[in-house]
């Protein structure tokens, strides 16, 4: 059985790199912290993501992190 590879992703290097990242944190926050919108912070995330929280442990999934995500929301 022959496995696919997925070519390695091109990362850009040094001030670009933290940019990117500057960007992506700043996203994450304002869905997150300013606005509650659970369908960008879906875009956000990819659909393996684990989250580790100190109280309520792991979360295995998108799927599963945004619904909970989401009940924060509409409370």
């Amino acid at each position: 059985m022959a496995l696919l590879q997925t070519p390695p992703v091109a990362l850009p290097d040094g001030a670009v790199l933290t940019a990117e990242i500057n960007g992506r944190d700043a996203e994450l926050f304002s869905v997150m912290f300013e606005r509650c919108e659970p369908s960008a912070l879906a875009d956000l995330v990819t659909p393996d993501f684990e989250f580790y929280h100190d109280k309520g442990g792991r979360m295995a999934g998108r799927e599963a992190f945004v619904a909970d995500y989401q009940t924060g929301c509409e409370a």
